[in-house]
């Protein structure tokens, strides 16, 4: 490195150069060695006896600006050099600093060190700025003003100068690494054991037992129980403490001061609390200051990255992230942190969020897609309404294919799966409807009625399967709990019940399964009343458990019949219709009820019930499967006609609970999909 160039100072003219005190340079163990190198040269080259031939120097043209230029760096380094009148002007102005100012000035340069640590500016400058410095704890009597200051502000170990020890050992006024911790502390039985070799020791070995040593000193992780107490872990004293001790007892000669030394030690350090509570609080309240400024640091940080960020393009993926993604973004380490945001350090910020970013937008775009999928089956929805509902609405239109029926049609998905800038219409949908709906109906018939034949026996040539009377479906693990009434075809294609809104639409895909299909299938099968963010809910998870989706009408497990069809056959006998050939509507138009004959004869007390064919069956039901579960068997109940008086009863009950309205459900004929309670019906129908 080329020798630095020496600084002129010139007004130009003869007169002599000024003399002004030059700001040194940052000095390092090489260049003290020299500059030392360089004094004894000068010392040398000035003795008497050598002399020298001193050419005068040519003079050179100076800039006009050289006169002009300031040398700000090391100015302060020049007050201690400057002189005594001066120094003692700036004493009283100092003294009205804070302790931490005087304390960092201090620590500056070498020249500065010597200057504040001279023992006789402690009471006129280092008391005045303790004094004028708020919030600050009792210095204790035992510790200088200037280790005072040192013990709060400097974040060093006091033993081997390790840097950003922020803790303070309680009670024991020292900083210590975790390394000198261990050296400057000494095991509550070991210290014990060394006391012991001091005359009259069993008054000293009082004051190490585990009871009550913490009487007599601050112990670093105290604990009583045989679990701890023998590890050395625990229980530790600081050495210095016990040594002062130790050099108080061996000081007295006196028997009776010995003997009243516990209760001395007792005092002091009762005396010494306070003090140690003092500093801890204020230290407490220094680290919250800390972690509230590195927080605004952070967050002035985080600010300046969105920013950032923002202008980049990445604002909508902000927008997104909502809440709750901004603050993941905000713990990571790399936008977790107090410095300044540099250009270097932006461009490794952005280089970490890269893969985050793209994440989010990849997400971003999948969602704005599927509330565009979400709209366009609605639109769906709406087109095969059109193509099934004419006014006035009969309860066999709502008996119709939903958008999962055909949304995973080739026909359908040509519709739907376009880019979201392209507009997608009703008239879209009604051109492929109606023959997509003509032939899901044609497989949904085929389906149950060969789901139902094995079932059904022998039954009338001339019949189709699906009208019989006895033509129900059930469900095998009786997780739906829909009336038997809507159980058989055509009601089941429109089925509803309280535990979902489709048992026949709905299906569990292992996690794993569900999220090798693309989006668009998967939007088809998770959107809806209870799946909406299902897709979202499976990625966050990233585990293996079932997810329930949306499928196309089924029957499955959800569709066993056997015990439907053997029930409705004997309620179909015993209402003396045939099985074999009786039809749905002829089971509806029959005017006959049922009474439990094995009900009235087992509990002849009990109030007797007539039963619609309906009621029958879940009466039956009870008889078949709540009997065995309860009671360990089963039995078929015997039925009998309600007679003609009992009819009488019937038909009165059944007008008078019609006409309280209530609940009963109901669907507006003059409207394509109004379905209501009777209650809301009639405000409905007076309003429209």
């Amino acid at each position: 490195m080329p020798p630095r160039k020496k600084q002129r100072i010139d007004d130009g003219g003869d007169a002599p150069p000024l003399a002004v005190a030059s700001a040194p340079r940052r000095t390092t163990r090489a260049s003290a060695a020299k500059a030392a190198q360089a004094d004894s040269a000068d010392a040398v080259a000035h003795d008497p006896p050598v002399q020298a031939v001193r050419r005068k120097a040519k003079a050179k043209p100076v800039d006009p600006d050289t006169s002009k230029r300031v040398v700000r760096k090391g100015r302060l380094q020049t007050l201690p050099d400057l002189a005594v009148e001066i120094q003692l002007e700036a004493r009283p102005h100092a003294a009205l600093a804070h302790l931490e100012d005087i304390f960092n000035l201090s620590r500056t340069c070498k020249k500065f060190r010597a200057f504040f640590l001279n023992p006789t500016l402690e009471k006129t400058l280092w008391v005045p700025a303790r004094e004028n410095t708020p919030g600050l704890p009792d210095r204790p009597p035992w510790i200088g003003e200037r280790a005072f200051a040192y013990l709060l502000y400097s974040p060093h170990c006091h033993n081997c100068g390790a840097p950003n020890i922020r803790k303070i050992e309680f009670g024991w006024f020292v900083r210590l690494c975790s390394k000198c911790f261990q050296t400057r502390t000494i095991w509550y039985a070991h210290a014990s054991m060394d006391v012991g070799q001091i005359k009259d020791s069993s008054i000293l070995r009082r004051l190490f037992s585990l009871n009550a040593m913490t009487s007599y000193f601050v112990v670093e992780g105290y604990a009583q129980h045989r679990r701890y107490s023998y590890d050395q872990k625990f229980n530790r004293l600081f050495v210095d403490d016990v040594n002062r001790v130790c050099e108080q007892f061996m000081a007295l000669e006196d028997a009776a001061a010995k003997a009243n030394f516990p209760d001395q030690v007792k005092a002091e350090h009762a005396a010494r609390r306070p003090y140690a509570n003092g500093i801890d609080y204020w230290m407490q309240q220094k680290e919250l200051q800390r972690r509230a400024h590195l927080g605004d640091t952070r967050q002035q940080r985080f600010d300046a990255i969105l920013v950032k960020l923002r202008d980049a393009g990445w604002g909508k993926e902000l927008d997104y992230m909502g809440k709750q993604g901004l603050e993941t973004m905000f713990k990571m380490p790399v936008v977790r942190q107090s410095s300044k945001l540099t250009e270097g350090a932006w461009q490794k910020v952005l280089g970490v969020l890269g893969d985050f970013l793209k994440n989010t937008r990849e997400k971003r775009i999948n969602n704005e897609f599927r509330k565009t999928l979400w709209a366009r089956f609605q639109t769906l929805e709406k087109a095969i309404q059109a193509h099934y509902v004419t006014l006035p609405r009969t309860a066999r239109m709502d008996c119709r294919p939903r958008y999962i029926d055909l949304a995973l049609t080739p026909e359908c998905r040509a519709i739907v799966d376009v880019p979201m800038s392209q507009a997608v219409t009703i008239d879209d949908f009604m051109a492929v409807v109606p023959a997509l709906a003509q032939k899901w109906e044609t497989d949904v018939r085929k389906e149950l009625t060969e789901h139902l034949l094995p079932h059904l026996g022998d039954i009338a040539a001339d019949v189709d399967p699906l009208e019989l009377a006895i033509s129900f479906f059930g469900s095998n693990n009786g997780s739906c709990n829909g009336p038997i009434s809507i159980m058989r075809y055509p009601t089941i294609l429109a089925h509803r019940c309280y535990r979902t809104e489709d048992c026949y639409r709905s299906g569990w895909y292992p996690a794993e399964e569900f999220l090798k299909e693309d989006l668009y299938t998967r939007t088809a099968k998770t959107l809806g009343t209870y799946a909406v963010n299902s897709e979202f809910d499976i990625l966050a998870r990233g585990d293996n458990s079932n997810v329930r989706t949306r499928v196309s009408f089924h029957l499955d497990e959800w569709g066993s019949c056997s015990g439907a069809v053997a029930m409705m056959r004997r309620i179909v006998s015993a209402m003396g219709l045939d099985p074999a050939r009786a039809t749905f509507a002829e089971l509806e138009r029959c005017d006959v009820w049922l009474r439990c004959t094995t009900c009235e004869m087992e509990a002849p007390d009990e109030v007797i019930f007539a039963r619609s064919w309906s009621r029958a069956y879940q009466h039956e039901k009870q008889h078949t499967e709540r009997l065995s579960y309860r009671l360990g068997k089963s039995g078929l109940p015997e039925w009998r006609h309600a007679d003609a008086e009992d009819m009488v009863k019937i038909h009165a009950a059944v007008e008078e609970r019609l006409s309280k309205r209530g609940s009963f459900m109901c669907s507006c004929a003059l409207c394509p999909d109004f379905d209501a309670s009777a209650d809301a019906m009639v405000k409905h129908l007076a309003t429209t």
